[in-house]
Parts: structure tokens; sequence; C-alpha cells
């Protein structure tokens, strides 16, 4: 499973571009741009800047905003003095306490249980008659780009599976999904397809339209 660091840097070593490019780009400093790149967030001069730094790292190499983000705080929270550290790691401020009973507690546990078992069986029906969530953020429609490869990014169910032009791609933990297609000049067709367990797939089609680079 790739980190919001892995995935930025092998989103800039794919182009070529060097730290000192993106610092000067996005008035990060390379220090900064570094401990991302490598999940040291400790580095980092907030929890704050950590996500717009991430925010202007990922627009800058193309790869989703949303995306990367998502990723980051998939993996990664502020402790309770403000720290980044690994989300196993953030410990919750108070243990509140529910129960003021032994029986109470146990009536309780009950409701729930019977609650979760209800919800589970209706989200089981419902996935026999449609098709599993599906939201594709990048690219937008009718999206005009200069850059080849494209990103292409979203989420879903998941226990989905997910193709992009018939290929099967990986899908994370949380449903998020990223993958990249290469382009030909003018107009490109990009089907995405998630499929539940039942076989009931949700379709979304893309046009993206690549430009001829502007000369220098």
């Amino acid at each position: 499973m790739k980190t919001v660091g892995r995935i930025l840097f092998e989103a800039r070593k794919r182009k070529g571009i060097k730290l000192k490019i993106v610092a000067e780009a996005t008035k990060i400093r390379p220090r900064f741009l570094k401990a991302i790149e490598t999940n040291d967030f400790a580095k980092l001069p907030s929890s704050l800047a950590a996500h717009g730094f991430i925010k202007n790292y990922a627009d800058f190499l193309g790869v989703p905003p949303k995306f990367a983000l998502a990723v980051f705080r998939r993996d990664f929270a502020s402790d309770e003095k403000g720290k980044i550290v690994p989300r196993g790691l953030v410990k919750p401020l108070d243990s509140p306490k529910f129960f003021t009973s032994p029986r109470v507690g146990l009536y309780l546990v009950t409701v729930v249980f019977i609650v979760g078992i209800l919800f589970y069986l209706l989200f089981q029906y419902s996935s026999l008659i449609r098709g599993p969530f599906l939201e594709v953020d990048s690219p937008e429609k009718q999206a005009e780009v200069l850059t080849d490869p494209v990103g292409v990014a979203g989420r879903t169910e998941p226990d989905a599976t997910v193709k992009v032009n018939g290929g099967l791609i990986n899908v994370f933990p949380d449903g998020h999904f990223y993958t990249t297609v290469s382009l030909r000049i003018g107009k490109n067709l990009i089907v995405i397809e998630a499929a539940n367990k039942m076989g009931k797939i949700k379709r979304v089609v893309r046009e993206v339209f690549q430009e001829l680079p502007t000369p220098s």
C-alpha cells in the first residue's frame, strides 16, 4: 500500500523533475519536500502547513490533490500536541464512560448488535439491485490537458473491483483508487468501471482532449 510520500516521489521521478525545480515552482523549501516524500512529517511546521504543502505539491505534479490528501489522512493524524504522527499512535483525549451499570451496558450492546445486523442485511440487499458507488475526481468532464499520461482518481466501495479502459487496478482499503492513462493527440475516452461481488457494474466515461504542445 503506497503512502502519499511514495506516490508524490514516484510521480516526480516519472516526470524527471528535480526537487530544486519543484521548490522554485511551489515556493516550498526543498527540505520540506524531501520530508513529504519520506513521510517524515515531524519536520514540517504544522499540520495545517502539511496539508497545504501536499495539496500544492500534488497539484504541481498532476496528482489529484483530493486523492493525495485522502491518502495522507488515511495514514497520519495530529496528536493532542498538534504533531503529525502515524494514525495508529493517536490516542483519544478522554475515554467516556457510556455504561452506568452492567445491565445498561448489555442492553446497549444488544441494541447496537441488532441494528448493525439490520443495516448489514439492508446493504447486502441493496447491492443486489444496484451497482456499486463510483465517484471519479480526475480527470474532469471534457478535460483538456497538455500532460501525458493523465491521472485517473476516484473512490468506490472498498470491496469493489475497478477497471480503467479494461485494465484492473488496485483499490485502497478506504475505497480510493489511482492510476495513470497514456493519451494520444486529440479526443480520448477513458472508461472507469466498478463492479461489486454480485457482478453489478457502475460505469463512468470521461472524454479527455490531448492538445498539441505549444511551440516554445
